[in-house]
């Protein structure tokens, strides 16, 4: 399961320097009336405990415990140095039958500077039990694209299901699906449910194991699937089950028309200007470990999608995409024939997965109808979230430019104007025919955009002037004329 950083705000940052804060506890609680009512919480033999970025996603720790209402409280100290970040964290039911998870988006909260008490929330967010009723599920998934492109071996492999409910594995290891007699790659499992909600949708997916190794599970590369349970539906067999046969659907939803039919090279681009503006607004963003607080701190942005499993902080060199202006990073990926049309990513600046909240990913679909398929226009980073201040950047310049004076000859005054590219210190100085300094216009650190600035020469001699504008490795020079 995907865990998510994000860019973290450094408003209660700024004042640390100055002023020592105590380690704080923060409580979680979590309502657990409606698990129970469920029979999916054995408050005898079941624990709930909280799992995030504070332990490392693991372990038991901290433990919550029954206030005496069914809402479940368990403490975590945080010290000093985590006050102002945010932390991403889930409820977990460690039961009998293993371990099972949220299925909902992560939860998240930024550490306060006093003790708090999160609010109350319900496991999984489901605040109400429906009528129990039993269902037979039957699960159908189409393998034969895979089996065509020599990726599934039916002689070999084993294709299962992994989901919430704990008869799916709790999202770990789950049943193994049945090849259909006489349907090579047409796989299928009835599984019954008993006493399970009705009307609550319950989420799952197709899991293929190679070799059988359950300690290599290739996940489908789509959202999760659901079915609901109903009361009164159809009980053909007589067996006090409810009976919901799902569409036989193709692995990863890859069906013929789904797939590219000749080997591709994708060029990722991303314009990364709103990251930019949020490093020079006081913001840091969390990558692998270490806080990226200024825009020289950037060092690539990465790559990374179901095509390459998402190697957050263990990126190859050919996934790290690099930039000549310092604002649009580019990378190129191979993809081949088979390889899924439809393609989800994101990128990470320094490798981290800081662009956007969890499963909010950039989907484009791969043209082959050329060898080489550009993502044009470039995406914007973090553009799919509302984590960054994206705003409007039509009018970011692309590259460095100093323009010609206007006007040109010009008596006392003329303007001058000139493009950014990228954050960063900016010089902009007028010498005389000698090489001496007369004028400086500007002299300060300055954000991408396009600035016009105004020379008033009524102090100085007729003549030729030159003006030159310095921007980190840029540095240019031109010529104007002062008649008075």
């Amino acid at each position: 399961m995907l865990k998510k950083r994000f860019l973290v705000p450094l408003a209660l940052l700024l004042g640390l320097s100055s002023t020592a804060f105590a380690d704080v506890t923060v409580t979680f609680q979590v309502d657990m009336t409606v698990q129970i009512a469920l029979g999916n919480f054995d408050p005898v033999n079941d624990i709930v405990v909280v799992r995030g970025d504070f332990n490392g996603w693991s372990g038991t720790d901290p433990t919550c415990i029954d206030n005496g209402e069914g809402v479940y409280q368990g403490d975590w100290v945080f010290g000093d140095g985590d006050i102002g970040l945010t932390q991403e964290f889930k409820y977990v039911m460690v039961t009998t039958e293993g371990d099972v998870w949220e299925s909902i988006s992560n939860r998240n909260f930024v550490v306060p500077e006093t003790d708090t008490m999160l609010d109350v929330v319900f496991f999984d967010d489901n605040d109400s039990a429906g009528d129990p009723c039993d269902v037979e599920v039957l699960f159908q998934v189409d393998m034969t694209v895979l089996i065509a492109l020599g990726t599934f071996d039916p002689e070999t492999d084993l294709i299962t299901i992994r989901g919430a409910h704990a008869n799916l594995g709790g999202w770990g290891p789950g049943p193994v699906m049945n090849q259909v007699t006489g349907m090579e790659g047409h796989y299928d499992l009835l599984v019954q449910f008993d006493q399970v909600e009705s009307g609550t949708p319950s989420e799952f997916k197709y899991v293929w194991l190679p070799d059988g190794n359950q300690d290599d599970p290739q996940w489908e590369q789509n959202d999760n699937r659901s079915f609901t349970p109903e009361l009164d539906l159809p009980d053909e067999n007589e067996n006090g089950y409810g009976e919901i046969e799902l569409e036989e659907v193709f692995f990863s939803n890859m069906g013929w028309d789904d797939i590219i039919s000749q080997d591709v090279d994708v060029v990722f681009q991303v314009n990364i200007q709103p990251a930019l503006w949020n490093l020079l607004d006081g913001q840091t963003i969390e990558a692998c470990g270490e806080t990226v607080v200024d825009p020289e701190d950037i060092l690539y942005v990465a790559c990374a999608g179901f095509f390459n499993e998402w190697p957050w902080c263990d990126f190859g060199e050919e996934y790290q995409a690099t930039t000549e202006n310092g604002i649009l990073y580019t990378c190129t990926v191979p993809f081949y024939t088979g390889d899924p049309r439809e393609l989800i990513y994101k990128y990470g600046i320094n490798g981290g997965d800081n662009e956007a909240g969890f499963a909010e990913n950039h989907e484009i679909e791969i043209d082959d109808a050329e060898s080489t398929f550009v993502i044009d226009p470039p995406d914007m980073f973090g553009s799919q979230s509302d984590w960054y201040a994206v705003g409007d950047i039509q009018g970011v310049p692309a590259a460095f430019q100093l323009h010609a004076n206007y006007p040109n000859p010009f008596n006392p005054t003329t303007t001058i104007s000139y493009n950014l590219a990228v954050p960063g210190p900016v010089q902009l100085a007028v010498y005389n025919l000698m090489g001496e300094r007369v004028a400086c216009l500007v002299d300060e650190a300055q954000t991408p955009s396009e600035y016009r600035v105004e020379f008033n020469a009524a102090g100085l001699a007729s003549g030729v002037y030159f003006y030159r504008l310095t921007a980190g490795d840029y540095s240019v020079t031109k010529k104007m004329m002062l008649l008075k």
